[in-house]
C-alpha cells in the first residue's frame, strides 16, 4: 500500500511536470507565433511605408495632393494593420486563457483522481495506478494533439491575415491611385476654371478702371470749370462789393469833411469866448446825458443787468454829438470810481476807450462798452496818438 501511495505520488508528480513543461512548449510556441506575427506586422508595415515614401517622393514635384493621398492610405493601412494585430493579440490571450483553463481542470481531475486514488488505493493500487498512467498518457497525448491543431490553426491564421493584409493594401493602393487620379483631374479643372475666372477679373477690372478714370476726368474737369466759374463769380462779386463799400466810404469820408468844414466854418466865425461857450455847453450836454444813462442803467441793473451794460451809459453817440478830429480825453469823477474817457475820431474809426479805477482799487478797461485787457487799451491810444502826430 504505500508502494502503491509513492508511486501514485510519483505518478502525480511526473504527470503535473509533463503538464507544466507541456504548457511550458505551448506558451512559448505561441509567443514565438505572436513575435513571428508582430514582425511580419511590423515587416509589412515597414516595407508598406518604404514603398508608399518612394512613391510619394517620385510623384511629389508632380502632384503633392496625389502624395497626401498615398499617406492617408498607407496611413490607414497601417492602422488597419495596428487593428489586427491588436486582434491577433486578443485571439491570442483568449486561447491562452482557454488553454489555462482547460489545464486547470486537468490539474483538479487529477487531484481529484489522486484523493480517489489514497481513498482506494489499498483495494485497487496496482490497477489504479496502471489505469491513472493510462488515462495521464491519454490525456497527454490529447493535450499534445491540442497543442500541434492551435499552432497549425495559428499557422493558417497567419497565412490568412497575411493574406487578408495583403489585398487589403493592394485595394488601398489602388484606391488611392484612382483617387489620386480623380483629384489631379479636379485640381486641373479648378486651376484652369480659376484661370479664366481670374483672366475675366483682370478683364473687367481694367474696363472697371478706365471707366472710372473717365468718371474722375470728367468729374475733375467739371469740378474745375465749376472751381474757375466760381472763382470767377466771386472776383466779380467782390469787386463790386468793393465798388460799393468804395463808394459808401467816400460817401462817408465826403459826409464826415463837409460836416467839418461846416463845424470848422462855423466856429471860425465864432470868437474864442464863444467856441469856448460852446464847447462847455457841449461838455455839459454829454454830462447830462451820462447822468440820464447811469439812471437808465441803475434800473436795468435791478434786473442783473452785465458790467459792459453798464458801461455803455459812457460811450460817445457820434451819430447825435459832435466831435472834433482826434482823441478827446475827458475824467468823470463819480462817488466810488472815476472813468477816464478817450473819444477817439480818425479817418473812418469811430470809438470811445474808458479806463474804470474804484476807489478800492480795482481797474476795468472798455471799447465800445466791451471789456478789454490792459495792453489792448495802451496799444490802441498809443497807435492812435503816434497817427495823429
Amino acid at each position: 500500500n504505500e508502494k502503491a501511495k509513492q508511486e501514485a505520488l510519483a505518478l502525480a508528480a511526473k504527470e503535473k511536470a509533463d503538464k507544466d513543461a507541456a504548457a511550458k512548449e505551448l506558451a512559448r510556441k505561441a509567443e514565438l507565433a505572436r513575435i513571428d506575427r508582430e514582425k511580419f506586422v511590423q515587416d509589412s508595415v515597414a516595407v508598406a511605408k518604404q514603398k508608399s515614401q518612394q512613391d510619394a517622393l517620385a510623384k511629389a514635384a508632380a502632384d503633392k495632393a496625389r502624395n497626401d493621398s498615398i499617406a492617408a492610405a498607407n496611413e490607414k493601412a497601417k492602422q488597419e494593420a495596428l487593428a489586427l494585430a491588436a486582434k491577433e493579440k486578443a485571439d491570442k490571450d483568449a486561447a491562452a486563457k482557454e488553454l489555462a483553463r482547460k489545464a486547470e481542470l486537468a490539474r483538479i481531475e487529477r487531484e481529484k483522481f489522486v484523493q480517489d486514488s489514497f481513498a482506494v488505493a489499498k483495494q485497487k493500487s496496482q490497477q489504479e495506478a496502471l489505469a491513472s498512467a493510462a488515462a495521464a498518457k491519454a490525456k497527454n497525448d490529447s493535450i499534445a494533439a491540442a497543442n500541434e491543431k492551435a499552432k497549425q490553426e495559428a499557422l493558417a491564421l497567419v497565412v490568412k491575415e497575411k493574406a487578408d493584409k495583403d489585398a487589403v493594401a493592394k485595394e488601398a493602393a489602388r484606391k488611392a491611385e484612382q483617387d489620386a487620379l480623380v483629384k489631379a483631374a479636379a485640381e486641373k479643372a479648378k486651376l484652369e476654371a480659376v484661370a479664366t475666372a481670374n483672366e475675366k477679373a483682370r478683364q473687367d477690372l481694367i474696363a472697371k478702371t478706365n471707366r472710372e478714370k473717365q468718371v474722375r476726368d470728367s468729374i475733375a474737369s467739371a469740378e474745375e470749370k465749376a472751381k474757375q466759374a466760381s472763382l470767377a463769380l466771386a472776383a466779380e462779386k467782390k469787386k463790386k462789393e468793393d465798388e460799393v463799400q468804395s463808394q459808401r466810404a467816400k460817401q462817408t469820408r465826403d459826409s464826415i469833411a463837409a460836416a467839418q468844414k461846416a463845424q470848422e466854418e462855423f466856429l471860425s466865425k465864432q470868437s474864442a469866448e464863444d467856441r469856448e461857450r460852446i464847447e462847455a455847453e457841449a461838455a455839459q450836454r454829454r454830462m447830462v446825458e451820462i447822468e440820464n444813462r447811469k439812471k437808465l442803467l441803475a434800473q436795468a441793473q435791478q434786473s442783473g443787468q452785465s458790467k459792459a451794460s453798464e458801461m455803455s451809459v459812457y460811450r460817445f453817440d457820434f451819430d447825435k454829438e459832435y466831435a472834433p478830429e482826434g482823441i478827446t480825453d475827458e475824467t468823470i469823477t463819480e462817488k466810488n470810481r472815476t472813468v477816464y474817457r478817450s473819444i477817439v475820431k480818425f479817418q473812418d474809426i469811430q470809438a470811445t476807450y474808458l479806463k474804470v479805477v474804484y476807489s478800492w482799487g480795482g481797474i476795468y478797461y472798455f471799447k465800445n462798452s466791451t471789456s478789454i485787457t490792459e495792453t489792448i487799451y495802451s496799444l490802441d491810444l498809443k497807435n492812435f496818438r503816434s497817427k495823429l502826430k
